[in-house]
């Protein structure tokens, strides 16, 4: 069956055999009025620049409406709605009955709530909002705001073509073209949870296999690690710039409890520091990388410097470092004093400290090295 409203004001809508309502309600423009529940087994259909008010309750199986008001004690349902406005008024002492929309079966109702949307589908149920002109201010959002509508948070996306200048923002990641943001304005912007949970962050979220920032339960920070054991793990590299001011520095330190071979790698990315706890059998040759993988050249830049330490271990014979290499080449180094050892100290501990210095990208270093004597 097929429900049609004409045009004028005050045409009475008819459901076969019955009349259901009119609009001889005293508000101009609009077609249809409903006093009590009605079905509409198929389509409600209106014309352009007209409207439908419904008091009671409204099934059908589509609706299509300019402006759609629903009023008092009502409900509107619809397979299909089409409204170019829908307007539900909100009364804060019915919230079950008044001013709420309901999309889907919703299982965890609770007071307080304007608008629910369930759906059950084997990948994503989701709710859309997209801004389809994409001129150089556009972008689309959703607004939460307070009750002065003097804070509010918006999560939105800008368009292909949006520019900062053209919008009149800085110059930021907030204004670049396709951006994805989350921006709040007024007040604190707090990200949480409510238990004990974690925070993670993840950046190219398809391939990565580990979290880019992790905030742990304990309140520690991980950066490239899903579990960090202080309040900031840096899994990998770290850079500063400007002055870095640290109460107490806890250095990595590798115990072998073996005696240095005769070319001997030192990883950077393993250890500031190696200890060899075994007696010394022969002079050896230290060979100082990134690790298996990475020369120290691809992580050290131009100005940059790196220093390491090596603490061997004697017995009774004077063993000692007899060459330095990087990235296994051999390479000259200034020793404190002016001159290389020629043997190391019996019953000790000899450190050898290495400080390199890349100095430009041939690539050449700087490598100044000096030997001590713990006895």
């Amino acid at each position: 069956m097929l429900i049609a409203i004409g045009t004028t004001a005050g045409l009475v809508v008819e459901y076969p055999g019955t009349q259901i309502g009119s609009t001889n309600n005293g508000t101009s423009g609009y077609l249809a009025y409903w006093t009590g529940p009605q079905t509409l087994g198929n389509s409600l259909i209106t014309q352009t620049n007209t409207g439908v008010i419904v008091a009671g309750s409204l099934s059908a199986t589509s609706i299509s409406a300019t402006n759609l008001y629903a009023i008092n004690e009502y409900s509107v349902s619809a397979v299909n709605l089409s409204a170019t406005s829908l307007v539900l008024p909100y009364s804060s002492d019915t919230i079950t009955n008044r001013g709420t929309l309901t999309v889907g079966t919703y299982t965890s109702a609770q007071s307080g709530q304007l608008a629910t949307f369930a759906g059950a589908d084997t990948t994503w149920s989701n709710i859309t909002l997209q801004n389809t002109n994409s001129g150089n201010t556009s972008y689309a959002a959703y607004v939460v705001a307070n009750n002065g509508y003097n804070s509010y948070l918006e999560v939105g996306v800008n368009s292909t073509n949006y520019s900062y200048s053209a919008a009149s923002y800085p110059n930021n990641s907030l204004s670049l073209a396709n951006a994805n943001w989350i921006e709040s304005t007024g007040g604190d912007l707090a990200i949480a949870t409510w238990g004990s949970n974690p925070i993670h962050f993840v950046v190219n979220g398809g391939t990565a296999t580990t979290d880019s920032l992790t905030i742990g339960s304990n309140g520690y920070v991980g950066i490239n690690t899903q579990t960090p054991n202080a309040y900031l793990t840096v899994n990998g590299s770290l850079s500063t710039t400007g002055i870095t001011t640290e109460s107490t520095v806890f250095e990595t330190t590798t115990n072998t409890g073996s005696a240095p071979s005769v070319t001997t790698n030192f990883d950077v990315l393993t250890q500031g520091i190696q200890y060899y706890t075994s007696n010394n059998t022969t002079n050896w040759a230290v060979n100082v990388r990134g690790n298996s993988s990475t020369t120290l050249n691809s992580i050290l830049n131009i100005g940059q410097t790196v220093t390491i330490a090596m603490l061997t271990t004697n017995g009774s014979v004077a063993y000692y470092l007899s060459a330095c290499q990087i990235d296994g080449t051999t390479t000259a180094a200034k020793w404190q004093g002016g001159s290389a050892p020629s043997s190391g100290h019996a019953n000790s501990v000899d450190v050898y400290t290495l400080s390199i210095t890349k100095t430009s990208n041939t690539p050449s270093y700087t490598l100044l090295a000096s030997q001590a004597q713990f006895a």
